[in-house]
């Protein structure tokens, strides 16, 4: 067996959870916002049995995200992997809403809105006055620390961090984010619940970006440092493939979301104590220019590096050379794999 099998096999089996926790069941889970990432955590967790609210702030927003999960629902019967009657099962199990009157028999809810700190605190308020007394609250921010977003909470022993990569439905990790006050039930409810929908989880402690945020924006930073510089979108891409990963870094930020990344630096810059100074870094200008001046904040707004075509591959944005020439020198391919 080799050492990656070792490590998953030693995850699954609850090396980091609580041990003395009996396994517990989660019923009826809660998700706040069916936008990007809230539709893809009601979907996952609805197709692996559970009863999921999904809410967003008008019925005509929940009802969109709805129609999203109906979309990847459709697109897995077409290719086969998933039932006519799976499909059906897995949408009874959902209601989309815009009423937290709804939540009131969750033991589970998960916070997915917009990664501002003060609608996620406002939505933490509301959502505990209508939730099971005995539930745990968990936020899918990926920077603001949890024990901060805690502090809103009636429960902060019961507040904890599910960070979840997007596409939910297609990727397996998942982040759990253990608050100063985050208890143990709560850590082995969240593990429980990660497992139960066939990702895999890891535990971490609390603080900016937690761990996978800090590490996985030096690779889209190093990208858009190059781009700077005028290496070839194509050159960058390929070594990025090349180094390990399975899309190249403009392509991950065209999938997350541009403007998620300039809203997450926001955020994360709020909570990083750092020598300001006014020189940006060649990752900013690029960012800046996407969401600022070209308006391009990736597939999900129309596109972002590349242009998305119906039923045709994504090509690269024509006019990015224009903004970003390219270098008389070009870089060795291993460079840039290194970099």
């Amino acid at each position: 067996m080799d050492k990656i099998s070792l490590q998953l096999n030693k995850i699954k089996s609850g090396h980091s959870r609580p041990s003395n926790i009996a396994p517990t069941n989660t019923k009826k889970v809660g998700v706040l916002g069916s936008g990007m990432m809230g539709h893809g955590i009601t979907y996952i967790t609805s197709i692996s049995g559970l009863e999921v609210i999904m809410t967003d702030t008008t019925q005509e927003n929940a009802e969109r995200g709805l129609e999203r999960i109906k979309s990847i629902l459709t697109d897995e019967v077409n290719k086969g992997k998933m039932a006519g009657q799976e499909m059906q099962e897995a949408l009874k199990k959902i209601t989309a809403t815009d009423d937290y009157g709804k939540l009131a028999e969750c033991d589970l809810i998960i916070e997915a809105v917009f990664e501002n700190i003060d609608l996620k605190q406002k939505v933490t308020v509301e959502a505990e006055s209508c939730m099971d007394n005995t539930g745990i609250f968990a936020s899918n921010t990926s920077t603001i620390p949890i024990t901060k977003l805690a502090k809103i909470s009636s429960r902060p022993e019961n507040f904890i961090g599910i960070h979840f990569f997007s596409p939910v439905h297609k990727m397996k990790l998942v982040e759990i984010i253990k608050g100063e006050k985050t208890s143990p039930l709560a850590l082995a409810k969240a593990f429980d619940y990660v497992l139960k929908i066939g990702k895999i989880p890891i535990v971490v402690n609390d603080g900016p970006g937690f761990y996978t945020t800090r590490v996985f924006e030096k690779y889209t930073c190093e990208g858009l440092a190059l781009l700077h510089e005028g290496q070839g979108v194509q050159l960058i891409e390929a070594a990025g493939k090349q180094a390990g990963y399975p899309v190249g870094p403009l392509s991950v930020l065209d999938e997350i979301n541009i403007e998620l990344a300039y809203h997450i630096r926001k955020q994360t810059s709020n909570y990083i104590l750092y020598e300001k100074s006014n020189q940006k870094e060649p990752w900013d200008i690029v960012i800046d220019f996407m969401i600022n001046e070209a308006k391009r904040t990736g597939r999900a707004g129309g596109g972002g590096f590349y242009e998305y075509h119906p039923n045709k591959k994504k090509s690269l944005w024509f006019e990015i050379h224009n903004h970003f020439p390219p270098a008389k020198i070009k870089l060795p391919i291993e460079e840039i794999i290194d970099r």
